[in-house]
């Protein structure tokens, strides 16, 4: 440690390479569930990339730029509080990706203005909807990287946690609050597909996932109350504490009258769902739930 004091302390203490160190420093504190140590090393992060000129500044060097951000992401989802950093590029990436179209002519999907959430969240469930589009598409007309992949689940982050903190829906649970949620744990579930073991604690997020799930609306809001339920039921389905799904999940089918896994997708397809990533893990899901009931017969598409 006394090695990276110095290094912070001289004339290199705002290079790309001290950046890159600090990142890696608040990584190991979260992977040892150490948040204060981690907090104390992004609120110095914060004072270099301010030194620098903000975080537009690392834009010449755009994979730490992501990296920043993504630490930035992580640990205000594990300690329920607002981000440091802000970053939103969705208007030029749906541009270069041609996410231009209107999500809403996806044959079955809703449209969030329905359930009366406010024009932020219609923004952003929009954004997510035209995201999905592509990622579900036969024939994508561009080729999507890795960086702009991340990039665009960086902008739908931030915007969702600037919009609202963890600390904050778990305190109001409400239709926007499930709106909310839902659609961060779907965004995070898609974000660490490439890491499915999630490695780095995201507990609070559970626990947030539980307190919201209680708020049960009826009516017009059934279909969003059950797509909330599989993909916080996704999140948790590895957690020692996480069979409050299944047994909610199983619940809702039943008053719903959801009997086969063909009406279940049909349902979640009407939000953002993406087959490729979701529908296995969500078929398992699926499954778990109905075990204690009556044999149902399942069909899974493609089977």
């Amino acid at each position: 440690m006394n090695e990276v004091q110095m290094r912070l302390s001289g004339p290199d203490a705002i290079a790309d390479s001290s950046i890159s160190m600090i990142v890696s420093l608040i990584s190991q504190e979260q992977l040892g569930n150490q948040l204060e140590n981690a907090e104390i090393h992004a609120r110095g992060l914060q004072q270099i990339v301010r030194l620098r000129g903000g975080i537009s500044s690392l834009e010449g060097n755009f994979p730490l730029a992501l990296q920043v951000c993504k630490s930035d992401i992580m640990l205000s989802l594990q300690l329920g509080k607002s981000t440091i950093f802000f970053r939103d590029n969705m208007p030029d990436l749906a541009t270069q990706q041609e996410l231009i179209f209107d999500p809403f002519m996806i044959p079955g999907s809703v449209a969030s203005g329905y359930y009366h959430v406010g024009s932020t969240l219609q923004k952003i469930f929009s954004d997510v909807m035209r995201f999905c589009a592509m990622m579900n598409a036969e024939i994508r007309t561009t080729s999507l990287d890795f960086l702009g992949f991340e990039e665009i689940l960086i902008s739908i982050c931030y915007r969702l946690l600037k919009f609202r903190s963890l600390n904050e829906l778990k305190n109001n649970p409400d239709i926007h609050s499930m709106f909310h949620l839902g659609l961060t744990v779907f965004t995070m579930s898609t974000f660490l597909q490439f890491d499915r073991h999630k490695i780095i604690s995201h507990r609070f997020l559970s626990t947030c996932l539980q307190e919201v799930s209680r708020f049960q609306s009826y009516g017009n809001q059934d279909h969003l109350n059950f797509w909330f339920l599989m993909v916080g039921g996704i999140w948790v389905a590895n957690d020692e504490d996480g069979d409050w799904a299944i047994c909610t999940i199983r619940e809702t089918t039943h008053r719903q009258g959801i009997t086969t896994w063909n009406q279940a997708r049909s349902i979640l397809c009407m939000f953002p769902w993406i087959h490729g990533l979701h529908d296995q893990p969500g078929y398992d899901l699926w499954t778990r739930a109905q075990a204690n009931q009556e044999k149902i017969e399942f069909t899974v598409p493609g089977r």
